[in-house]
């Protein structure tokens, strides 16, 4: 994954995801936290880090939750270093932040705070998705990174930084539960509360205290007896003791004063909660008002023996059973039934029930004999004149003590009336239902104040996706503030509701309807509820939408087209007019409108009767359609030609009622029509002069109908396409045969043919046919012969050398490229032999050109004398010419070949009254040993002819893969430096030269690297070879040099101590005039005194052939009191004159010298010899690659003035030289050299 530092395909979905669960955990914008500041102070303390941060990555920003050394609270997230951290599964940690390509241009790293390292721990969910970090960080880079111990620590602090984070979730979560059950309590009918272990309320809901009028301190803790009857106060207590002692439920029935006054029953229950060792943590409980039932059941045993009578007196018959349902005794039985006593016991009474009814009910006596629980049944029953009628029986157990059922006690109600009502009711139901879903409407009701709203029924036609909780959701958005307005308006005033609106359908589309509403009122005329209807009218609207439409785009099309529409009412002849009648005639009747006389009056009167008598003839036949050409007068007096079609409306008998027409202007087609004529005549004119036939042909016939000049140009008029075909070249009759042959209607194609005329003279022929259907082709033939002649005179010209006549390099390479295609399909060898002639320059220079020519003239057939007729043999440049061998068999004989084509080149000719002697030198390649393409074979030539060249030319060299590799690097090198450069990608790094008396810096010596954008900073060991090349040379050094000026500009405004700094110069530099001052006065420009340079020289510059210039260039500087340095001193050639000849004032001995000072004798005698030649000549000595302790004493015992190396720092870029300034300590460098201790506090790498 990437999150914003790179792109790819699962970015936006694993980085949205990312995102959510930050959010979801409420962390962002949070004040500080204990918990958390504590983790990073403990962080800072176990990393030995002044800097420590919990933070986390949002979209845009890096927000940090805890700091310990940093006083920020956000930063932007791309300059974090976190966001990079994101992408580790494990640690990240950056050792140097400067060695880091993606950190070293940071701004917290180029500038304050300065971080050089950090370590972090990715806060990651169980999900996997990173959060942020656990980070760490130092003024100081660490390359050791973090201890082990460390790093474990790291993660385990970050874990706990997630656990925090699910805590705080967690404890959120449960505050927001905590909070939805209080409200969820608070909205139930029923009376909640909670109690401690030991019986105290704690908690109750808002319908405890409105059903008894009491606050909640009155509710709370004990104080809630007070609000007991004081009857029942003490069997309330006993029962909260017992449960409270058991552990058991409490259940109790109690008597408790209501807020209306007065005592009322209320049932307390509450079952305990219990923690995890089993003991009891809370009681929770809940209240029901019984006041009711409870009054009911006092007076219940009142009531029993006035119930006896009333069941005797009543109208149900009551019976007694045994378990298996035989009845025994009965009242009312026989006088119902006429079924008497000894009739209906046992299972007699069974003959009285319906022969329909009588299973199920045996099968419900069955089923149910066996249970003790009440059981009912519905059946018909006969009654005692015959007929039969519905009864209910409810029957109750009545047991032993053993929990058996020892008897049945039972009623038998008639509910006959009450069976055929309900039959009735919801046959009614029924069909009011049946007639509401063949309706289009949705019938409802809500309540007084549109409490919306509960469904009577819906429509079977419009299947809405109705919400009763939602209901404004299924209505259209465009319609939602209509619809709100008109119920806000019919609740406010209690008038009907009646709005149009589109409603959401189950299918997911909207449907227009019709919503009425009606309120019902109460006797007292408030309202009651409102009965509506939702009815669906969305056919008819879409239809008035569609008819609008329609009428819309006919004004449309009659607006845009540019016909004059009329429509004639031929009852009161008045013709309505479209806006083209004035557009085309300038003629406007009034509103549109006039009459057809009106119109016959702008006809032109020569055509009035001819249109008249037509128009007649058309309303009295029986024709639907007619249409005619005749003239009008414009408005403005011209004469316009116009096409009048129109159609004919008739009624049932075919009379004509209505004319609907267009007018058209052809007056434009009409002149176009002339055109054409006169056209034709010109084209037949310029068929003549072109010497073009027109053709046209029948391909199923093949007759060709040519223009009339045919004859003379081809000699031979309208025929079939034998007769042409016999003139053509058998070479192309096939082109003839062919032409259009397989070709779609509309597809063209063009030939060239060659062509004999009746007189035998040969002609070149173009023929271009288009087929215009399947079965006709048109198409001209043209003379093209001067064309082809002027063509084969330009392509002899544009494809030899004007001077040899031999191919050139576009024919050559055409040539080339077929002769490689064959020997692929031969699989045979080709060879390429590029022939440059050495010496040609000066023949050119000394002779002249003449001779130059003769010299090319004379190397072109010798060429072609060695070659005979197996090579191809092209000049391709000035004096380079190309060889191709085709009958080569392998290696050594191409090598015979060019060491006979060198060795010929050699021999002497003569031009004029000269002799001439030259060489050649030759590059070989091979087919395929070496490559298969031309464009690569040629490349491998060429680098084999720049090798002999460089090898003492007249010469030839075989290619082999080495030449190339070798020049491709330098090429590519060469290129990406040129680039660099343009990027200002060069830039300076310092090593710092240490005094060994004092222990001080006392200068630096300034070193190209290049800060590549991928493979990071690059020293001259990658690109040294360019400054061969002497304009990457002077181009690469003055961009060092500015950075230079700047970056010494910066630390003298620091006030910083730095010493002189040394620059090198390349061998190219120095041939530039006016190097010394030109140097000295772009520092100058800088604010750069002369005194703080120094120029550093190789031996290789002094030995030069512009050592008089490089002389006189170091002479300039040491004037303007710039030191000379001699770098690697020791190994060139330069000779002990030139530590006289040229102003030097420092020897800087060579680091392969100093590598085995102390283990080689030899070397420790060039050193010992080099610094002892130094003092004598009073000038400084330099050891350079300074590594070991060992080294440094070695070097002191010496006697050496100075020495830089990795021992004491590695080359750093500018921006730290202040830093290192600052906390070099010469007294504990010293002393560490004497301990053989490398110096603390110095950077390792930079």
């Amino acid at each position: 994954m990437d999150f914003k530092t790179g792109q790819n395909d699962c970015f936006d979905e694993t980085e949205t995801a990312r995102l959510h669960a930050l959010h979801a955990c409420g962390i962002l914008d949070t004040p500080p936290e204990p918990e958390f500041d504590d983790i990073a102070r403990l962080a800072a303390e176990i990393c030995a880090a002044p800097i420590a941060v919990v933070n986390f990555v949002d979209a845009e920003r890096q927000w940090f939750k805890a700091t310990f050394g940093l006083d920020t609270r956000e930063m932007a997230r791309d300059v974090s270093i976190c966001t990079h951290a994101l992408l580790e599964t494990g640690l990240y940690v950056v050792p140097d932040t400067l060695d880091s390509p993606m950190f070293r241009d940071n701004p917290f790293v180029r500038g304050e705070p300065y971080l050089r390292f950090y370590a972090g721990a990715v806060l990651r969910t169980d999900a996997g998705l990173p959060l942020g970090t656990l980070c760490v960080l130092d003024y100081e880079s660490r390359p050791q990174g973090l201890t082990p111990t460390q790093e474990r620590t790291l993660r385990a602090l970050a874990q706990s930084v997630m656990r925090l984070i699910d805590l705080r979730r967690k404890h959120a979560q449960a505050q927001i539960r905590e909070e939805r059950f209080r409200n969820l309590a608070d909205r139930i009918p029923q009376m909640l509360w909670s109690a401690d272990a030991k019986g105290r309320l704690d908690y109750a809901n808002r319908r405890v205290f409105e059903a008894f009028g009491l606050d909640s301190g009155r509710m709370t803790g004990a104080a809630w007896r007070a609000a007991l009857h004081p009857e029942d106060r003490p069997l309330t207590d006993a029962a909260w003791a017992q449960s409270i002692a058991s552990g058991r439920p409490y259940s109790v029935e109690h008597r408790i004063h209501h807020r209306d006054g007065g005592y009322r029953w209320v049932l307390s229950r509450a079952l305990p909660e219990r923690d995890e060792t089993g003991q009891i943590r809370a009681w929770f409980g809940s209240s029901t008002d019984i006041d009711d039932g409870k009054r009911a059941e006092l007076a219940l045993a009142e009531s029993e023996a006035r119930y006896k009578a009333l069941t005797e007196a009543g109208a149900a018959i009551v019976w007694r059973a045994t378990p298996d349902g035989s009845i025994h005794h009965s009242i009312g039985w026989d006088a119902l039934t006429g079924q008497s006593p000894q009739e209906y016991r046992d299972e007699g009474w069974l003959d009285a029930v319906h022969p329909d009814d009588r299973a199920r009910v045996r099968a419900n006596i069955a089923q149910t004999s066996g249970y003790p629980a009440p059981r009912t049944n519905e059946y018909r029953l006969r009654h005692h004149d015959g007929s039969y009628r519905w009864m209910f029986a409810r029957a109750i157990p009545l047991l032993d003590e053993a929990g058996a059922v020892r008897e049945w006690v039972g009623t038998v109600t008639d509910i006959h009336d009450r069976r055929l009502a309900g039959q009735r009711l919801r046959e009614s139901e029924e069909r009011y239902r049946a007639l509401i879903e063949a309706s289009t409407a949705m019938v409802w009701a809500a309540g007084p104040n549109g409490e919306f709203p509960q469904i009577a029924y819906s429509s079977g036609i419009a299947e809405y996706a109705f919400d009763p909780q939602g209901w404004k959701t299924n209505i259209h958005p465009d319609d939602l503030a209509t619809s709100c307005a008109a119920w806000d308006a019919a609740l406010a005033s209690g008038t009907p509701l009646d709005v149009i609106e589109r409603k959401l359908t189950k299918t997911g589309d909207y449907r227009w309807t019709h919503v009425r509403a009606n309120p019902v009122h109460n006797d007292d005329g408030t309202i009651r509820e409102w009965i509506g209807a939702v009815t669906d009218i969305h056919e008819q609207v879409m239809s008035r939408k569609a008819l609008a439409a329609s009428e819309e785009r006919y004004r449309l099309a009659a607006s845009a087209t540019t016909d004059a529409i009329w429509d004639l009412d031929l009852a009161t002849d008045e013709i309505i007019w479209g806006e083209a009648i004035e557009t085309l005639f300038g003629h406007a009747p009034r509103e549109m409108r006039s009459s057809l006389s009106w119109w016959r009056a702008k006809i032109h009167a020569a055509d009035q009767d001819r249109i008249a008598d037509q128009f007649a003839c058309f309303i009295a036949g029986d024709a639907s359609r007619w249409e005619c050409e005749y003239r009008v007068i414009r408005a403005d007096g011209s004469v316009a030609t116009v096409f009048d079609r129109f159609f004919a409306l008739r009624d049932e008998n075919g009379h004509a009622v209505r004319l609907v027409g267009a007018i058209q202007d052809i007056s434009e087609r009409q002149r176009a029509q002339a055109a054409l004529s006169a056209s034709e005549t010109r084209l037949r004119l310029a068929l003549q002069a072109g010497r073009m036939v027109a053709w046209e042909r029948d391909l199923d016939d093949n007759f060709v109908t040519r223009s009339a000049n045919a004859q003379d140009l081809l000699g031979v008029g309208s025929s079939d396409t034998d007769d042409f075909r016999r003139r053509v070249h058998p070479d192309d009759r096939a082109k003839v045969v062919d032409l259009l042959e397989g070709f779609e209607t509309g597809q063209s194609e063009t030939i060239e043919v060659r062509y004999t005329t009746p007189d035998d003279r040969r002609i070149w022929l173009g023929i271009r046919a288009v087929k215009i259907s399947p079965n006709r082709a048109i198409g001209i033939t043209f003379d093209i012969t001067d064309r082809k002649l002027a063509e084969e005179e330009i392509w002899q010209t544009a494809n030899h050398d004007a001077l040899t006549g031999l191919p050139n390099r576009t024919l050559f390479h055409a040539r080339f490229e077929n002769i490689l295609s064959r020997a692929r399909r031969e699989e045979t060898r080709v060879a390429l032999i590029l022939v440059d002639l050495d010496e040609f320059k000066d023949v050119n220079d000394t002779l002249g050109h003449d001779a130059g020519d003769e010299l090319l003239c004379e190397a072109a057939r010798r060429l072609l004398a060695i070659a005979g007729d197996q090579a191809e043999i092209a000049r391709i440049g000035g004096d380079e010419f190309a060889v191709i061998l085709t009958a080569i068999e392998d290696e050594n004989a191409l090598e015979a070949f060019a060491r006979s084509l060198v060795h010929a080149m050699r021999a002497p000719f003569q031009c004029a009254s000269r002799i001439l002697s030259t060489r050649a030198s030759a590059g070989l390649a091979l087919f395929p040993d070496h490559h298969q393409e031309a464009a690569e074979l040629m490349k491998d030539a060429d680098m084999a002819l720049y090798q002999a060249k460089a090898e003492g030319r007249g010469r030839f060299s075989l290619y082999n893969p080495a030449i190339r590799t070798r020049m491709e690097e330098r090429i590519r090198i060469t290129r990406e430096v040129g680039d660099a450069i343009a990027a200002e990608q060069f830039v300076p790094f310092y090593q710092p030269k240490i005094c060994f008396r004092s222990g001080r810096i006392i200068g630096f010596e300034a070193l190209a690297r290049w800060i590549h954008p991928e493979r990071g900073v690059l020293t001259p060991g990658y690109f040294g070879a360019v400054f061969d090349d002497p304009e990457s040379a002077i181009a690469i050094g003055k961009a060092i040099r500015k950075h230079i000026a700047a970056d010494m500009a910066a630390w003298q405004d620091e006030a910083l101590g730095f010493g002189r700094v040394a620059i090198n110069l390349s061998s190219a530099e120095f041939t530039a005039p006016q190097l010394a001052a030109n140097l000295t006065a772009m520092f100058r420009d800088h604010g750069i005194t002369p005194n703080r340079l120094e120029i550093e020289v190789t031996e290789t510059v002094l030995l030069g052939r512009s050592a008089e210039l490089v002389a006189e260039t170091l002479r300039g500087f040491d004037d303007a009191g710039i030191t000379i340095a001699l770098d690697d001193f020791g190994t060139g050639f330069a000779s002990l004159t030139h530590l006289k000849q040229f102003p030097v004032h420092h020897i800087k001995i060579d680091r392969s010298f100093v590598r085995d000072l102390v283990t080689d004798a030899d070397d420790a005698a060039i050193v010992a010899a080099v610094i002892g030649l130094g003092r004598s000549l009073g000038m400084i000595v330099t050891a350079e690659g300074v590594e070991t302790g060992d080294q440094v004493q070695r070097l002191r015992l010496m006697g050496c003035d100075r020495a830089q190396g990795f021992y004491f720092a590695k080359p750093m870029a500018g921006s730290r030289i202040p830093w290192l300034l600052r906390n070099w300590d010469p007294d504990r460098m010293l002393a560490a050299e004497t301990e053989h201790l490398a110096p603390a506090a110095i950077p390792a790498s930079y």
